[in-house]
């Protein structure tokens, strides 16, 4: 008789107990697997049937099986922070979501219930905290800290970006205007990292082509604090 079946949330390692065996002429030994990874082996994304088999001492055998879900995973990607300036509340946070079709949100600052828009916006510094709740249960969180900077201006508003072509073949291009753009890289829908850009290469065209067909995320830090994330789409050659 094996487990039921266990739901986790994400790629990740599960334990799991091992099955009852029973036989009226004695069983020879634990049950094995014979499907699917180990108890404490790592369990990826999506449904996994894991069999056991199990030995008597005349030779017979049985098996049995159960599931491991893990629930796809929301990744949640900063598009843009803005620190305050002279505590004027010009702080800002912008994120965008991904992986599924259902989730609760809330945003606390400094611990305290605050919000429960994605987007934030007219902050001023603290510590905020974003928790989600999935329609399967599983549970995320973002921290972000928002300083207060003196100044005259504000920096997270001086300055753009522009890019084009979207969606895009061979290679994109920027228009970068009244920044100072100190590191910039390539992420893909997960947040996972691509490729380091070096900011000399900003001013000219950018290779893409050899990405596979996908949404991706060109990512810059400017001198003055401000982040910057620019998507775009790149399709087939």
């Amino acid at each position: 008789v094996c487990p039921a079946n266990i739901e986790v949330c994400g790629t990740t390692n599960v334990d799991y107990g091992l099955p009852t065996v029973a036989d009226n002429c004695g069983v020879s030994g634990d049950p094995v697997v014979v499907e699917g990874p180990i108890s404490g082996g790592l369990f990826f994304e999506g449904t996994t049937i894991v069999v056991y088999q199990a030995s008597d001492v005349s030779g017979n055998t049985a098996t049995c099986s159960f599931a491991v879900i893990a629930h796809d995973a929301l990744d949640i990607l900063v598009d843009n922070i803005s620190n305050d300036v002279n505590g004027q509340g010009l702080g800002a946070i912008s994120i965008s979501i991904f992986g599924s079709v259902g989730f609760n949100l809330t945003w606390s600052k400094d611990g305290q219930p605050f919000a429960n828009t994605e987007d934030l916006t007219g902050l001023q510094a603290g510590i905020y905290t974003l928790s989600i709740t999935d329609i399967n249960g599983c549970e995320f969180a973002l921290t972000i800290e928002i300083t207060n900077t003196v100044g005259a201006s504000e920096p997270g508003l001086t300055g753009s970006v522009k890019l084009w072509p979207n969606p895009a073949q061979a290679f994109i291009q920027l228009e970068i205007i009244d920044l100072d753009v100190i590191a910039a890289s390539i992420v893909d829908f997960r947040g996972g990292l691509v490729q380091e850009i070096q900011p000399s290469a900003l001013l000219s065209e950018i290779q893409i082509s050899q990405l596979p067909e996908g949404l991706y995320c060109l990512k810059m830090g400017a001198a003055n604090g401000r982040v910057l994330s620019l998507r775009f789409v790149k399709t087939g050659n």
